[in-house]
């Protein structure tokens, strides 16, 4: 698909919130405990939006296709690990468009905002029984770092250094 991905604008945060929520009733009906349903309320999404954490890949006159949070620091998960790092959070691709490259697309469109920044790592994470989600990751490159218990699951911690030869 042709679409860049550009900054999410307020009119974005309907179809993301929607998106999300479709994701996280997708992920429970079958047994994945990566986001529990309700987890990201509409009112963290505009937040987010505003602060210019959100991106999505969509037609120019259409809703997004598919959506990421992209942030410059991760104290949740990643606590203090040293290396200035881009990070992805809520990487998602819409029900109806998976499986057509947009969840790369987006992992490249991230890579190429870290690099920009001058990031030296690209980290990410998903819950630690996700092994589908982990296979993806790792084919891109990513390699398992670390592990995050909270209560009730945990998440694998996942890194890709970046250079300016990548």
């Amino acid at each position: 698909m042709p679409f860049p991905v550009r900054l999410a604008t307020e009119a974005d945060v309907g179809p993301i919130f929607s998106m999300r929520r479709a994701r996280e009733v997708w992920l429970a009906t079958r047994g994945i405990r990566q986001w529990p349903i309700g987890m990201v309320g509409i009112d963290h999404v505009i937040a987010q939006v505003r602060s210019g954490q959100w991106w999505v890949l969509a037609p120019p006159t259409a809703e997004p296709l598919a959506a990421m949070r992209v942030i410059w620091s991760d104290e949740e998960f990643w606590n203090d690990t040293p290396g200035k790092s881009v990070y992805v959070h809520g990487l998602m691709v819409g029900p109806e468009h998976s499986r057509k490259g947009l969840g790369r697309m987006m992992l490249d469109a991230a890579r190429r905002i870290g690099l920009d920044a001058g990031a030296e790592y690209f980290r990410l994470d998903c819950s630690a029984d996700n092994e589908r989600l982990k296979t993806m990751y790792r084919s891109y490159g990513f390699t398992e770092v670390g592990r995050k218990d909270f209560p009730g699951c945990s998440a694998t911690l996942m890194e890709l250094p970046l250079s300016r030869s990548t």
